[in-house]
């Protein structure tokens, strides 16, 4: 109640009921402080008195009975009056134990406020040694997804090796049987001669049956071995995942120490709102909701300042006097809503009142007078509210310091999109204005989606990103054929664009009719795009990179990031494309309907399927210094599986394979109206005109036998 009578600013009087109980609780401590004298004596008493040390063993409690303190210590801390003399002998043993129990309590309890004390130091950190410990963590997740690569290979290089020893095992006996089959028949000559020895029982039969025994076990040998790689590898992936769930850790409570609540910049905002509406003769009220949601320390100094603005606006502009709200049947006090609510890897702001609202007219009349707009311009309401954060566009009447200088929004819009945001706006006249700011959690770490657009990987960051969508290549082409491509997806329309036509130029061409493309729907406030890429990746987290000196200023390009194969991958920045569009006409997109002749220095893709990894290692680094493009398959299934992907411009085929084999193959794609017309080169070891023919039969452009020449490979891969 004081406390109360003190906020109000009014005179405090002492109540003598509590001046009573403070006499009684001081009166209490005082009885304490002599209850631990007597205790300190019995601990003396206990220590030099042998019946006394022998109850304390009984007791377990040898700790306390240590050897005493000076006696001129205890003499200089205990009162004048106490003396050090033993208990008296009616003192029962049931007495001491409860005096010493009581007295190591004491002493725990001590012990365990000071555990207590250490858990709860503070140790201050430099912000910029944080960052660079969230960085390392960023790149020890890098290097662990390298490793994952890592041991993906070793996985598709231990299927390999089983494949390999499948056919060794398979080859091995098929010698077994030819060996004794000529075994059987050369000894069939010699019977007559010998005809009480086995044949195994001559030397020239048993060395060609024990070599054939020695190779067996080399196989099994072989086996094992790669038994004992896949164990190796099984412990590597488990430690790997041990590794994994320990950085993740790491850097999730590295992430936790940049994060600070945002109600902790809640008497800043709210005096803010006070200060202004003081200032306006207004009455407004804010409250925030969701303020115990912490947001990264970078994220929230940069956008409390565009807060702040919004704040003042909302006052200045939005919210009515009071005489008015009462006229148009509202409360007397305004009201300011502040929502936080955490999506995923975003921090969603929303800032509402109950004011007066945007008037789209009078946005629109003050762009048109601005010069910003047309004044025949057909916008729609939401395009019309996006033109608030143009630079130089006020809709106050009068100019003054809350309000009306003719800036402030356009800055808020380059601030939340430094920050990798978008803020969108919405009202309604008469009911308040909404502004709805989506800022990233973390500017350290960020979850992007990686996309080709033509030959060059980009990642997006995920804020803005609504979804992907794949669709045929018939509708594709009736999309970009109309004069103004829009694409329409769950009631809302998207401006459709080619991103590689909109980055790099040139005509865009579709390779295959009954194939479809993948499609990024992506809003950035009002504004919706949906961008046609060549593929996507999936997404990932990675951790972006600054770009260097001379590269900073670079349009288009927010920053880099290193992918899992130590590849480099540029962070697209989508509001530039979003800017980038509004200069350009969506119609000049030229959609070509046959291939373009290739270029000179055009890459040639060379499709090599064989069983041998031998053979495809060497082929490809044979065919890789010649400057082509080399896509390698182990047999006829995965060479269709591919092929459902990249059109070779020509295939390099084996004929015995397993699976599917050379023949299987080629009949198949003969069959197949997209693949019919790749050139097939058949290169094998069997050079026999059965199989010649039959493969001339299936349509093979050009037969060649192992080993094959060089030059003449060459020369036909260049007609082809």
């Amino acid at each position: 109640s004081n406390v109360e009578t003190a906020q109000h600013v009014q005179d405090i009087y002492l109540d003598d009921s509590l001046i009573s109980e403070l006499q009684v609780a001081s009166g209490m401590q005082v009885q304490l402080k002599e209850s631990l004298v007597e205790v300190e004596m019995i601990e003396v008493a206990a220590a030099v008195d042998e019946p006394a040390a022998e109850l304390a063993a009984e007791l377990n409690l040898n700790e306390a009975a240590e050897t005493p303190p000076n006696s001129e210590m205890l003499e200089e801390q205990l009162p004048t009056s106490v003396s050090f003399e033993q208990p008296e002998q009616s003192q029962t043993d049931e007495q001491q134990k409860t005096a010493l129990k009581k007295f190591i309590n004491i002493d725990s309890n001590a012990d365990d406020n000071a555990k207590a004390q250490e858990k709860h130091e503070v140790v201050r950190v430099p912000a910029d040694v944080l960052d660079m410990l969230v960085n390392d963590a960023g790149e020890v997740n890098i290097q662990h997804s390298r490793l994952e690569q890592v041991f993906n290979s070793f996985s598709a290089s231990s299927s390999e090796l089983d494949q390999t020893i499948g056919r060794l095992r398979e080859q091995l006996r098929k010698l077994e049987m030819e060996t004794e089959a000529q075994i059987l028949f050369k000894h069939a000559d010699d019977q007559e001669k010998l005809p009480d020895f086995d044949p195994l029982e001559l030397d020239r039969y048993s060395d060609i049956q024990q070599l054939s025994r020695s190779l067996a076990e080399s196989v099994d040998d072989l086996s094992n071995i790669k038994e004992m790689f896949m164990n190796h590898m099984q412990d590597g992936e488990d430690v790997l995942i041990g590794q994994k769930v320990v950085t993740t850790n790491l850097q999730d409570n590295l992430l936790h120490t940049r994060m600070i609540g945002f109600d902790t910049v809640e008497q800043r905002l709210q005096r803010i709102v006070r200060q202004t509406s003081n200032e306006l003769n207004k009455q407004v009220d804010l409250l925030i909701q969701g303020g115990d949601i912490e947001v990264d320390r970078r994220v929230l100094n940069g956008v409390i300042a565009s807060i702040e603005h919004i704040l003042r606006n909302s006052v200045g502009h939005g919210i009515e006097a009071p005489g008015v709200r009462k006229n148009i049947h509202k409360p007397a006090r305004g009201q300011i809503r502040i929502d936080i609510v955490r999506e995923g890897s975003e921090i969603t702001i929303t800032i509402k009142d109950d004011g007066a609202g945007i008037d789209p007219e009078k946005v629109k009349a003050k762009a048109i007078d601005n010069g910003l707009i047309a004044a025949d311009s057909k916008l729609t309401k939401d395009e019309v509210l996006q033109l608030i954060f143009k630079p130089g566009l006020s809709t106050a009447n009068t100019v003054s310091k809350i309000a009306g200088r003719g800036v402030g929004m356009d800055i808020v819009d380059k601030e939340v999109r430094r920050l990798g945001g978008n803020i969108e706006t919405r009202s309604e006249l008469t009911k308040g204005a909404k502004f709805i700011l989506r800022l990233p959690f973390t500017l350290a770490i960020s979850h992007a989606l990686l996309i080709q657009a033509g030959k060059e990987v980009y990642a997006l960051t995920l804020s803005g990103v609504e979804g992907v969508i794949q669709l045929p290549v018939s509708e594709l082409k009736n999309i970009f054929n109309g004069q103004d491509p829009r694409y329409t997806y769950a009631g809302h329309d998207y401006s459709f664009h080619h991103l590689a036509s909109l980055l790099q130029g040139g005509a865009l061409y579709f390779e295959d009719e009954n194939a479809s493309c993948p499609v990024i729907l992506v809003r950035m406030g009002e504004q919706r795009l949906a961008l046609l890429v060549e593929a996507t990746y999936g997404n990932k987290e990675i951790v972006v990179k600054p770009l260097a000196s001379r590269f900073s200023q670079s349009q288009g390009i927010s920053g880099a990031t290193v992918l899992g194969d130590g590849s480099v991958a540029l962070i697209l920045d989508i509001p530039w494309v979003a800017r980038l569009i509004q200069t350009r006409n969506s119609a000049d997109v030229v959609v070509v309907t046959e291939a373009p002749e290739n270029d000179v220095d055009e890459e040639v893709t060379v499709m090599v399927v064989d069983d041998s990894i031998t053979i495809r290692k060497v082929t490809t680094r044979f065919l890789e210094r010649n400057n082509y493009k080399v896509v390698t398959a182990k047999d006829g299934v995965d060479a269709l599986q591919k092929l459902q992907k990249i059109m070779p411009n020509v295939l390099l085929l084996d004929i015995e394979m397993p699976r599917m084999d050379g023949y299987e193959l080629a009949a198949q794609m003969r069959k197949e109206e997209r693949l019919a017309n790749i050139p097939i080169i058949m290169i094998t070891s069997r050079t026999g005109d059965k199989h010649r023919n039959r493969a001339i039969e299936l349509g093979v452009n050009c037969y060649l036998g192992k080993p094959y020449n060089e030059a003449q490979l060459l020369e036909r891969i260049e007609r082809f």
